[in-house]
């Protein structure tokens, strides 16, 4: 039997009508035998979990029998699931669904052979964040959930718990696909060692294959990923960067990640990266020797035309993108000209490539930014960075306007990840009924192993900042997060 995770929350209003002819089910006499699961006392309201994450369900007996004879039996469905008194399951199985979970605790007292029985319902979700990070030289896992499972929303190692092994070293992206391939969608966990990458229901987080067992024929491509390009929701595939080649990967219903987009020209560049700018095909490629960046839309790649400054021996140093329809976007990059300064440059995405490009911001020289600064970008109008304990804000609409510090974090760790909440985020998380500004999601790092990382929600109103939510001990530090 695989292991199951469940988490506990309250549920009034939905159900009220399916029970109101049944009688209690959460606090039941029969035989003498009162029983409350988890202290419920409404029998309207059903124990809530979430696949992937722990269950205990606590059995409040009281009777004037002699327990000690008691034998129990935990029924899910038509699935027995635990003879323990109590029922404690690591990982959840059941997917998340409208529907409600039939479920019964059925009592046998040996003493007088007399049986008794109680049923409940439980109602699955599947909602939180999915962090992966580097925990002291290896790739793991975690969950924060939407709900509390016994007091506490964050977890680790979900996937080794879940799954019965670990991830490979070297981390590098997480591509969340589309909820309908396959049912509760899916979620690419990309590592460097690429047989030890996963393709996993994103729901649950059960794996159905290696990211080696993926690609086409089970060959993986030599050299280490690079990242992800886009997740293309419609055709369900993700463009990845490995060395110098561009591969579209697909769902594990479909025929896995099987061609490369290259042209002759770009067979021998060094690309640094790729960025998307539309849901469908655009995106952007940066190639590191000479600076110069190119755009990949409908399987053809071509140069990008713009001035020499920015397309002709510069540095790419970081970058964000947001996409503003299906085939448009802004994007973003931090550069390092060729006079030895740094520059925001700034461009938006057509429809087949390229049309208004802005450059070109000089950023003071008070500030640290190199490939290793967190950078983000939240909409039209702003975008963030780090640079040690301090988080700060620009508003690109405005070549003129100034870096604002807006926050700083207090636990002495450095920010080594922040990344935009509100496109990922819906009104049923506990922290987007709060956000009234721009929603972050922030990872300072102490550099000393494992668990040491810390994640911070915060909302951004332009003229103040309110930290929302503080999770400690969040394994290592953050190199990705999607919401799902």
């Amino acid at each position: 039997m695989k292991k199951i995770f469940i988490y506990i929350s309250i549920f009034t209003v939905v159900l009220s009508s399916c029970y109101k002819d049944e009688g209690n089910y959460d606090y039941k006499s029969i035989g003498g035998i009162n029983v409350a699961f988890n202290g419920n006392e409404d029998p309207n309201e059903p124990i809530k979990g979430s696949s992937g994450l722990p269950l205990t369900v606590i059995p409040g007996i009281q009777t004037d029998l002699n327990q000690d004879g008691f034998k129990y039996l935990w029924i899910i469905e038509k699935d027995t699931v635990s003879t323990e008194r109590e029922l404690k399951i690591e990982v959840l199985n059941l997917v998340a669904r409208s529907a409600l979970y039939y479920a019964k605790l059925e009592i046998n007292d040996s003493k007088t052979d007399f049986n008794y029985s109680n049923q409940f319902y439980i109602e699955v979700t599947a909602k939180g964040f999915i962090i992966l990070s580097d925990n002291g030289g290896s790739t793991e896992l975690s969950y924060i959930s939407d709900n509390e499972i016994n007091g506490e929303r964050a977890f680790t190692q979900v996937f080794e718990t879940v799954n019965g092994r670990t991830l490979g070293a070297d981390p590098k992206k997480l591509v969340l696909g589309s909820p309908t391939f396959p049912e509760g969608g899916f979620l690419h966990i990309l590592v460097g060692e690429g047989e030890h990458g996963s393709m996993t229901n994103a729901a649950s987080l059960h794996e159905y294959q290696t990211t080696n067992e993926s690609f086409l024929d089970g060959v993986y491509p030599t050299g280490k990923p690079n990242g992800y390009i886009n997740f293309d929701n419609f055709y369900s595939n993700s463009l990845m960067l490995w060395g110098n080649k561009i591969y579209k990967g697909s769902d594990p219903n479909r025929t896995g990640v099987q061609t490369y987009l290259q042209t002759p020209i770009l067979e021998d560049k060094d690309f640094a990266y790729l960025k998307n700018t539309g849901s469908f095909r655009p995106q952007y490629i940066f190639e590191s020797n000479t600076g110069t960046y190119y755009y990949e839309a409908w399987g053809s790649v071509s140069p990008v035309l713009i001035d020499d400054f920015v397309n002709t021996g510069n540095q790419y140093i970081t970058g964000s993108a947001v996409t503003t329809n299906a085939f448009g976007g802004i994007v973003i990059d931090i550069i390092k000209g060729t006079d030895g300064k740094i520059y925001e440059f700034k461009f938006e995405q057509g429809y087949y490539g390229p049309q208004l490009l802005y450059s070109k911001y000089e950023f003071p020289t008070a500030y640290s930014i190199d490939e290793n600064t967190p950078f983000t970008m939240v909409g039209l109008d702003h975008y963030y960075f780090a640079d040690g304990t301090k988080l700060y804000r620009r508003n690109h609409t405005d070549e003129s306007a100034a870096v604002e510090l807006i926050w700083e974090s207090l636990d002495g760790n450095d920010i080594t990840f922040i990344k935009a909440l509100k496109p990922y985020i819906n009104d049923g998380s506990p922290e987007s009924k709060e956000i009234l500004g721009n929603g972050l999601i922030i990872n300072t790092y102490g550099g000393s192993g494992a668990h040491t990382g810390n994640i911070y929600i915060i909302d951004d109103q332009i003229n103040s900042v309110v930290e929302l939510n503080r999770f400690d001990g969040i394994a290592g530090k953050v190199v990705d997060i999607v919401w799902r």
